[in-house]
């Protein structure tokens, strides 16, 4: 039997009806009955009732009690049993997705890079200088962790993997290594980390061939809003929306915590800034040069609709290089010099997460107007 993977988030509707049905988005997509969904269930609205539901007629996944979501295996021809639950229903496929962390941009230097000690200079004005992020948690979602001689590694205080096959929460790619290096580097001089006091969860949904899928971000999401995070980094992105994916967001975006996404490396085109970046609960960051001028590689919006909202260094920078990785330039066994918005994003998560310190009460709309407020415009 073909086994078809469907994300359905099912969200309370106001007059209780459920809309569109099931038999109408399986028409669309084509499928006949006599396969399997696996569906994702976001905010019904009587969660504890549906959860029993569904267990009485599919096979149950993953319950997460903070995003109110449930993922279930179930037979296209039971489907009508699960749909009759009160909520707006939204559907997904959940294959392997054309969404990953951005490539990093190939660029030889043509100077010296610039390293985190003096990125951290450039953004670390004012009063942030006196904050390192103590008692603000950040959820890193990408490719892993390993531990680093760079690296304040006990401060990544949980590791898992919810990536669609790779088990272990290590590393094997460098991207996350990279990315948590920007947080938590420990040494003063080639890698300072921007908010060096600050937690970090680190959430692996990528498989070590770049795979994922809605399922396993949607997880890692519940998984990090668990744990009590403050504030989440997205370093990946694609063309397409994913509407379960946007829900989840929604819901991340509603309880508090700024999400942080890059904005993609598919530039100078208008039109081009990626999803999840795109979504307006989202933090979208766009890359500069050590100069302040917008790379020709990053994400473009459109002028007068939407756009990043904000913009900081993200070419050649040097990071911390994970054991046995290739990404970017390597310059010695510990350190690698890399291009990409998904670098420019953990400084914006950096960012808040020194704002949050400062002020735990603000809410993630203030720390997007705070932060765009201490920008200048870029063309």
């Amino acid at each position: 039997m073909i086994c078809f993977c469907f994300l359905i988030a099912i969200v309370a509707g106001i007059d209780g009806r459920l809309g569109p049905n099931f038999t109408n988005v399986l028409r669309r997509r084509r499928i006949n009955a006599g396969g399997n969904v696996i569906v994702v269930a976001i905010g019904a609205r009587r969660f504890d009732r549906f959860i029993r539901v569904v267990e009485k007629n599919a096979n149950v996944i993953f319950v997460g009690r903070v995003t109110r979501c449930v993922t279930f295996e179930i037979p296209i021809s039971d489907v009508d049993k699960i749909a009759r639950e009160p909520g707006l229903l939204v559907v997904d496929i959940d294959a392997q997705i054309a969404w990953a962390p951005p490539q990093t941009v190939g660029r030889r230097r043509a100077e010296p890079a610039p390293s985190m000690r003096d990125v951290a200079k450039r953004l670390r004005v004012g009063e942030t200088r006196d904050f390192d992020g103590s008692g603000v948690s950040i959820s890193v979602l990408d490719t892993g962790f390993t531990d680093h001689a760079f690296i304040r590694n006990e401060n990544v205080v949980a590791r898992e993997s919810f990536a669609p096959t790779s088990r272990t929460p290590t590393d094997l790619v460098g991207h996350g290594v990279g990315i948590i290096s920007e947080i938590l580097g420990s040494d003063p001089e080639r890698l300072p980390g921007l908010a060096c006091g600050a937690k970090v969860i680190s959430a692996k949904i990528f498989d070590d061939d770049g795979g994922t899928t809605i399922g396993s971000i949607v997880k890692a999401l519940d998984f990090g809003l668990a744990r009590g995070a403050h504030v989440f980094n997205l370093s990946f992105g694609g063309r397409m929306p994913h509407p379960v994916l946007h829900e989840v967001i929604r819901h991340c975006h509603a309880a508090g915590v700024l999400i942080a996404a890059a904005a993609g490396n598919d530039g100078p085109d208008v039109g081009t800034l990626s999803y999840p970046a795109r979504y307006p609960e989202v933090f979208s960051v766009g890359a500069t040069d050590k100069r302040g001028n917008l790379t020709p590689w990053s994400s473009r919006g459109e002028p007068g609709r939407y756009g990043p909202d904000i913009c900081l260094e993200g070419e050649s920078l040097v990071l911390a290089r994970a054991t046995g990785t290739t990404m970017g330039e390597p310059i010695d066994d510990h350190l690698t010099s890399t291009s990409g918005t998904s670098f420019s994003a953990p400084l914006a998560a950096c960012l808040a997460a020194l704002l949050i310190q400062r002020n735990p009460k603000l809410r993630p709309e203030e720390i997007r107007v705070l932060l765009r407020s201490a920008c200048v415009p870029v063309d």
